[in-house]
């Protein structure tokens, strides 16, 4: 009994909060806590113009529900406000990651502290309640939960967790009147992702595949990322628009050279930036050529873009590897993402749907915005005039599915899908 009602309240979450997503590029770059302090107190010092999304990590969840660090409580959260600010500053989004290899020792089952805390329901509300907490309180954008790895048996238990994760982000963006993000760290094959089927991921917005690591001589191919996409859209059945894939900034391999990027490439940095497959002088590592076609493959998927493990490992230079992603990926498609930003919300809605645009120069682009129901008939339109806007649509008396597009002079729109109460 217990299975069809968690599998109805799944259900009854996807429809309800639902929203599609436009075509939208996105560059998460994973920052660890324990890297110098000027990566979080200098306004440049994470290449902030190159990136949409920053990810500080991690929090350590403690089987009682709290949080641990790997460094001092007060400097974490020192490091995280300095972070929350300076990124705002330029737009990008940050979000904090729990887990990680180190908080699970790699260990399933017993012995692996996410795994005692998940399987007891009060432990995971408090530990629900202090995520939502952090997210109020440093105003941050989103969540990403990266747990290494539950077993086949925790299945009932992580979509739990991963559900009540939603639920309380849900409240709290109609609480803040902003979007926030639910994200995952998944492994690039079936080892570690028994646990998650189709319908625990469901539930979040982004799945984020870490094709790296692969115990091969280099541990990030071209191959290993087109398997460990394929892996997930065909077998593990995740969503296109979910996809995130993983992009290393460092060499790693069986009897090969560990090291970062923007260290191990300052003998020749145009040869290594420049080399075709990514392995030179005991490097295997991720060129800018792997890279691009990484892009390709993942982009003749659909998916979203891309996340960074570490940032701190480029360069900063002509020859920054974030650069060249971000070059490909977002800069050409700039005026699209920033409507694709825009917050509408209640989602389910009665008769007023709120328009936050985020930005105050959106309005300068002249923005409409259009009402349809699922056959395609114009509803209501009319234009936004305001940074928040109230539009009344008790036109909809019936109870469905409707889509709302918000178009601008250059006729780029994005669409999203609620439902009628």
């Amino acid at each position: 009994m217990k299975n069809q009602i968690f599998k109805l309240s799944f259900l009854l979450l996807t429809i309800l909060c639902f929203q599609s997503k436009a075509s939208e590029n996105r560059v998460f770059g994973f920052l660890g806590d324990w890297q110098n302090s000027n990566h979080y107190n200098s306004p440049t010092g994470n290449q902030y113009d190159y990136m949409t999304d920053v990810v500080f990590s991690f929090i350590l969840p403690q089987p009682d529900g709290s949080f641990a660090f790997d460094i001092q409580e007060s400097t974490w959260y020192s490091r995280l406000t300095n972070l929350v600010t300076n990124a705002h500053n330029k737009g990008v989004k940050v979000h904090v990651s729990a887990g990680g290899w180190g908080s699970s020792s790699g260990q399933t089952g017993a012995g692996d502290p996410i795994h005692d805390l998940v399987i007891d329901p009060a432990k995971r509300a408090i530990f629900v309640d202090n995520v939502m907490n952090l997210i109020r309180d440093y105003d941050l954008d989103g969540f990403n939960m990266d747990w290494e790895y539950p077993a086949t048996s925790d299945n009932y238990e992580l979509g739990k967790l991963l559900l009540e994760l939603k639920k309380g982000i849900n409240k709290l963006k109609t609480e803040l009147g902003r979007n926030i993000e639910l994200s995952i760290a998944v492994a690039g094959g079936s080892y570690g992702s028994e646990a998650y089927t189709s319908q625990v991921t469901s539930v979040c917005d982004y799945i984020m595949i870490m094709a790296f690591d692969n115990q091969a001589t280099n541990h990030s191919t071209v191959g290993f990322a087109i398997s460990a996409m394929d892996f997930w859209l065909n077998q593990k059945g995740i969503d296109k628009e979910q996809l995130i894939l993983a992009i290393p900034f460092y060499s790693k391999g069986i009897n090969t050279n560990y090291g970062s990027y923007g260290k191990f490439s300052n003998s020749d940095p145009a040869g290594y930036y420049n080399d075709l497959d990514g392995s030179l002088n005991g490097f295997e590592y991720n060129s800018k050529p792997v890279i691009e076609s990484k892009l390709t493959e993942m982009k003749n998927r659909g998916g979203s873009g891309v996340f960074i493990w570490e940032i701190t490992e480029d360069r900063t230079d002509q020859y920054s590897l974030l650069k060249a992603i971000y070059g490909n990926l977002v800069s050409s498609q700039d005026a699209k993402n920033e409507l694709t930003q825009i917050s509408i919300f209640p989602n389910p809605f009665f008769d007023i749907l709120n328009f936050n645009l985020t930005e105050s120069s959106l309005l300068s682009e002249g923005l409409s915005f259009k009402i349809t129901d699922i056959t395609g008939k114009t509803i209501q339109k009319g234009n936004l005039t305001q940074v928040n806007n109230k539009v009344n649509i008790g036109i909809i008396n019936k109870a469905g599915v409707y889509f709302v597009t918000v178009n601008n002079s250059n006729k780029e729109s994005a669409t999203f899908k609620f439902i009628k109460k």
